[in-house]
């Protein structure tokens, strides 16, 4: 099991143990503050001169100075879109280490899939990064769904995929926790995670239900059933290819959808500040509406106070204008 360490773990979202060849990790989706909490490495999102707002000004903030200056002596050139470079945690001591990591900023993209590729990079990186430094347990923000306003659908399901394969594929060393922090837990990218988790980490994961082989096959089976290499590797390399086809269909499937549910969230937003503005409006109009009824009431009392006014007194006046 992971560490205990001191700190707050926030809320559970979401969780699912992944049976990798090194051991099983714990993949899990929470809502939590970053900086309080509990984790060997915390990722922190910066941009290619390694600053950046949302969360780099939060770690910066709870980690002090002294990492901004560590950045720049580190890494005086700057740092490239898809990679990871790691830091001390200076100030926060719910971790050991900080990982930096460079996502796409989806504003400046040349091309979707250009973006798609850069993010899935920086993901691979951060766990690179991660079992370089031997931690057992990382947590990770959203990356580029902020500022670089990246899609948050399709990131999710980027983030979720890229971890899972490079689980599958690669050394994990002694990583034994994987966390998807969300602060606050209403943000449109817990909802994204929590929406697909599942599809990528389902609870029972890697359950050992393969067939086993069927025996007493007889001769004829056998001969009726036999295939020259030649064609089991044809038939195997259309299926790959078809297979393959397949697949970037299906992520340009999702890519739309994930697109069209971002579109959605951007067309609530300007419906909500639309209607925002119509009530400002409207109250504006109810406030002028009000100033000039009682404009014209002062209007109609101070002729009435003139007309209501004795003939000496006008007379008084009268001549007081006149010496």
């Amino acid at each position: 099991m992971p560490p205990k360490q001191i700190g707050n773990t926030g809320t559970l979202l979401h969780a699912s143990t992944f049976h990798a060849t090194d051991g099983n990790i714990i993949i899990e989706v929470r809502a939590a503050n970053i900086t309080a909490f509990p984790a060997d490495a915390i990722v922190n999102a910066v941009d290619v001169r390694l600053r950046g707002g949302g969360i780099n000004t939060i770690i910066q903030s709870a980690a002090g100075p002294g990492l901004q200056l560590q950045l720049t002596n580190d890494y005086p050139g700057g740092v490239e879109t898809g990679g990871a470079y790691d830091t001390g945690s200076h100030n926060i001591r719910t971790a050991t280490h900080i990982i930096h990591a460079v996502g796409p900023d989806y504003r400046v993209r040349t091309s979707t899939r250009q973006a798609n590729e850069d993010l899935e990079d920086t993901y691979r990186s951060i766990l690179s990064t991660a079992v370089r430094l031997g931690v057992r347990s990382v947590a990770f923000p959203p990356i580029a769904t902020g500022i670089p306003q990246f899609p948050g659908p399709r990131a999710a399901r980027i983030a979720l995929s890229t971890v899972r394969a490079f689980l599958e594929d690669n050394d994990t060393g002694g990583l034994e926790r994987v966390t998807f922090l969300m602060w606050p837990a209403s943000t449109p990218d817990a909802a994204h995670y929590t929406k697909k988790f599942k599809e990528h980490f389902p609870e029972e994961d890697n359950e050992d239900d393969e067939d086993e082989p069927m025996s007493g096959t007889s001769e004829n089976d056998k001969s009726g059933g036999e295939q020259s290499e030649e064609e089991e590797e044809s038939e195997e390399g259309e299926e790959g290819e078809e297979e393959a086809e397949d697949e970037e269909e299906a992520e340009d499937e999702e890519d739309a959808e994930d697109e069209e549910e971002a579109e959605d969230e951007e067309e609530a937003e300007d419906e909500e500040e639309a209607e925002d503005e119509e009530e400002e409006e409207e109250g504006e109009e109810g406030e002028e509406g009000e100033n000039e009824a009682e404009d014209e009431e002062e209007e109609e009392e101070e002729e009435e106070t003139v007309d209501g006014r004795s003939t000496p007194d006008l007379e008084e006046d009268s001549d007081a204008i006149a010496v």
